[in-house]
């Protein structure tokens, strides 16, 4: 019978660099949520994918925000 070898600290490295750039992440996203300054939401320089209009007004952005965050 083959014998198998589980690095737990490997294993254990993973799913810590895993939360380590979660929590980066929804730092990012939430105080980007909650800055007044920030209005840009579009992926148009990244994406040319759309589904929803580039004219927003400033209720739905601040929606879209707290959603988010």
């Amino acid at each position: 019978m083959d014998q198998v070898v589980i690095n737990f600290d490997a294993l254990k490295d993973i799913a810590l660099r895993g939360i380590r750039r979660t929590s980066v992440f929804l730092g990012l996203g939430i105080n980007a949520a909650r800055d007044e300054r920030l209005k840009k939401w579009q992926l148009t320089t990244s994406s040319m994918f759309r589904v929803i209009p580039n004219d927003v007004d400033v209720e739905t952005i601040n929606h879209f925000k707290s959603t988010f965050e």
